[in-house]
């Protein structure tokens, strides 16, 4: 069977802790730690979709095959998505020790 990457997003998007400025499909958001395991796989799946389009905006600093910091923005929405990838690496989610990063 074919999966729809659009129904990862509405899988895990009623476990999602909402953003301030933007929760377009597409978008990092963080998930409630106690949604259930099906919710947590889809948004696995659904990160990994959105690294590629982060990445896009080529607002991060790599050095030594990982990213070590970004470029200063006046935009709220990639101000928040940057925010966002720092938490998520930092909650395990995203592996920021090699380029580009990678789900765990």
């Amino acid at each position: 069977m074919i999966e729809n990457p659009y129904n990862w997003y509405t899988e895990c998007i009623e476990y999602a802790k909402e953003n301030k400025h933007a929760m377009e499909y597409g978008l990092f958001f963080l998930i409630d730690e106690n949604a259930p395991e099906n919710a947590k796989k889809c948004y696995r799946k659904y990160l990994d979709l959105c690294i590629k389009p982060f990445l896009s905006n080529e607002l991060h600093i790599l050095e030594n095959n990982r990213i070590v910091g970004f470029l200063e923005t006046d935009n709220s929405i990639e101000l928040e998505q940057i925010e966002l990838f720092k938490k998520l690496v930092q909650k395990g989610y995203i592996n920021n020790d090699v380029y580009p990063p990678k789900i765990i």
